[in-house]
């Protein structure tokens, strides 16, 4: 079996259960009538790049992880394990069935910058997404592999992909977070802390690509968005050497 099996079976569910998909329509639209309301186009054109921004953070932490993580409590993942499948296939087929999530969303957003002609902003608001897959999906394998049987993966991962995409600076931008903050007379120089969140600093870094203005130095988003990176890849690979023992 490749990663084209892997790809079916993961995919099951959400063929035959479609109005999950339907859900994920319905919570976008909701957005961008909001974001309307509240911003007009301008919020649109910020909604654009957060939404393709969240979405690669969900898909990576809340999809793909999950799935591994339901197969490790399901005790399937010995399955494959025991099987010719390799590692990278069996993530491989799991992204692939994992996609079908991401590329709804891509259809309405990309819709939504057609008839506004916002083209720059979904243009690196995908490209910044694709890399913030690869840094949610090891960091959630990481996780998952960790976890003790019993546990709930859903009530990990969940929360995670939730707080990372509406707290920090994603659907809002960067340079509304005040620069510094004084407490007990010590300056926190809370926008570079705030950055330091990787959805965080995908967002700027698509919206200062964008020309959505600049809130912190290019240079200092880059270099954490290119930390996180290297962070997952050597958390990843303790994580699944250890879960393959």
């Amino acid at each position: 079996m490749s990663f084209k099996g892997v790809a079916y079976l993961t995919s099951r569910w959400i063929i035959r259960q479609p109005t999950w998909l339907f859900q994920s329509v319905m919570f976008m639209l909701g957005f961008i009538v909001i974001m309307y309301a509240w911003g007009g186009v301008e919020g649109l054109r910020n909604l654009i790049i957060a939404w393709l921004i969240m979405g690669g953070w969900s898909t990576g932490i809340n999809l793909i992880a999950q799935e591994i993580g339901w197969s490790r409590v399901g005790r399937t993942l010995h399955m494959y394990i025991a099987s010719s499948i390799t590692p990278f296939s069996y993530i491989l087929g799991s992204f692939i069935s994992s996609m079908m999530f991401l590329g709804v969303e891509l259809v309405v957003v990309g819709f939504m910058a057609y008839m506004l002609g916002f083209f720059t902003e979904l243009l690196v608001g995908l490209l910044l997404s694709i890399p913030l897959i690869f840094i949610s999906m090891l960091l959630g394998i990481a996780i998952v592999m960790k976890l003790r049987e019993g546990v709930n993966v859903s009530a990990i991962t969940n929360p995670i992909a939730n707080i990372f995409s509406i707290l920090p600076p994603v659907l809002y931008p960067a340079k509304l977070v005040p620069s510094q903050v004084v407490v007990l007379g010590i300056a926190i120089p809370l926008r570079k802390i705030a950055l330091l969140v990787p959805t965080a600093t995908a967002a700027e870094l698509a919206r200062q690509l964008a020309g959505l203005g600049v809130s912190e130095s290019l240079t200092y988003v880059a270099t954490v968005f290119a930390t996180w990176i290297i962070i997952s890849i050597v958390i990843a690979l303790y994580a699944i050497k250890w879960g393959h023992e």
